[in-house]
């Protein structure tokens, strides 16, 4: 049995009770020293102020002489009183405090499994499990994801903007090339591919609500941050005045699953990394497609396109 040691005094960072907007490392120490005092039945499985607590604050400050009030200010009396029992948590095992956490996140992911959040059960338990080990998405899961969808939409209109855009590089390549001269499009750094970046300017917290506001509550769930990024090489050929082009594009999905952007969940979830009991890890995929196109010229300029894209 590993018991925890030489866990310091708290703290607060600003005042604690219910309906406040609580720190969570601050919830998750008191409810901790109020385990200790006896006016808790288990140590802090989360960073939230639920009425179990709030009778438990209010307990204390009755049993200490102290004005009932259920609120902790930094530096007042409530906090003092809960810091005479120094560090609380000495003593408690960290695989049955742990266990425990792991055991109401589990009862979560179930719940969620049963209510049809496949995939936000399905990486939470991965998280659980600790392994750390990289989750690769198929072409059919990714098609599935609306921000994948929106991504590779947004990054393929990017390259097709590349081939007729005279500020970007591949420009001047396609106009300069001669009658029946095949060429890679080169990058200006003189490679044989370009990439898009897609990436949302929503917060993490935005994101999930406007998955939510689009009725899909399990991607809400199961995302992170987003980024896809789409690479791709190109060859053309001119004949005449058109430009014959053809290429592949690798899109990649890359999305860490972890709990560092806040959340009623994400102290208790670094709490279980921090001691190896849990570990954030990659999602990853990729879908490739295919674009086949033309370019008219005429006095050396673009004047017509044309772009198909099949898988």
């Amino acid at each position: 049995m590993e018991n925890f040691k030489g866990l310091k005094l708290f703290s607060l960072k600003s005042s604690v009770g219910n309906m406040m907007d609580n720190d969570e490392d601050d919830v998750v120490n008191v409810k901790n020293a109020l385990f200790s005092s006896g006016h808790r039945k288990e140590p802090a499985q989360n960073g939230i102020i639920e009425q179990q607590t709030d009778d438990a604050i209010r307990s204390f400050q009755k049993e200490k002489g102290l004005k009932v009030d259920g609120i902790l200010k930094p530096k007042g009396e409530t906090e003092k009183a809960l810091n005479e029992n120094p560090n609380p948590m000495i003593g408690v095992d960290k695989d049955e405090y742990f266990g425990k956490i792991k055991k109401s996140f589990y009862e979560y992911s179930d719940l969620a499994n049963k209510l049809g959040l496949k995939q936000a059960s399905k990486n939470l338990n991965h998280y659980l499990e600790g392994s750390g080990k990289s989750v690769n998405l198929s072409s059919d899961e990714l098609n599935a994801k609306q921000v994948f969808k929106d991504g590779i939409k947004t990054n393929k209109e990017r390259f097709q903007g590349s081939f007729i855009d005279k500020n970007h590089i591949f420009y001047n390549q396609i106009i300069n090339l001669k009658d029946g001269e095949i060429k890679s499009l080169k990058n200006k750094m003189g490679d044989d591919y370009d990439y898009w970046d897609y990436e949302t300017n929503n917060t993490k917290l935005d994101l999930k609500r406007n998955h939510i506001l689009r009725g899909d509550v399990d991607e809400a769930l199961a995302t992170g941050s987003n980024k896809i990024r789409s690479i791709g090489r190109f060859k053309a050929k001119r004949i005449e005045n058109r430009v014959y082009l053809g290429g592949n594009v690798d899109h990649n999905w890359d999305d860490k699953y972890d709990f560092n952007s806040g959340g009623s969940g994400s102290m208790p979830m670094r709490s279980l990394e921090k001691y190896g009991y849990a570990k954030n890890y990659d999602v990853k995929g990729k879908k490739v497609e295919k674009v086949h196109g033309y370019l008219i010229l005429d006095d050396n300029e673009i004047k017509k396109s044309n772009f198909s894209w099949f898988e």
